[in-house]
């Protein structure tokens, strides 16, 4: 029975160095990231780049409550 449980082991053993070796050592990168960084939107430490740009609004709300009839009014 311990031979048995020995070869067991063993092989497992060899079955598990075999998978780790075999792993992928390259890190995948989607071709959307990609772009950003030779575009300079974004730095490879996840930065913003020098070509960085963002957009901004600004916004005028004119709002009324009447709470009499429970309405909001507004523009």
């Amino acid at each position: 029975m311990n031979k048995y449980l020995i070869l067991s082991i063993i092989l497992l053993s060899g079955v598990l160095a075999i998978n780790l070796h075999a792993q992928e050592k390259r890190f995948f990168v989607p071709s959307e990231i990609s772009k950003t960084y030779d575009k300079g939107t974004r730095a490879y430490d996840g930065r913003p780049g020098e070509n960085y740009w963002q957009n901004t609004v600004d916004y005028n709300i004119d709002v009324e409550i009447v709470v009499a009839e429970k309405l909001i009014k507004g523009h």
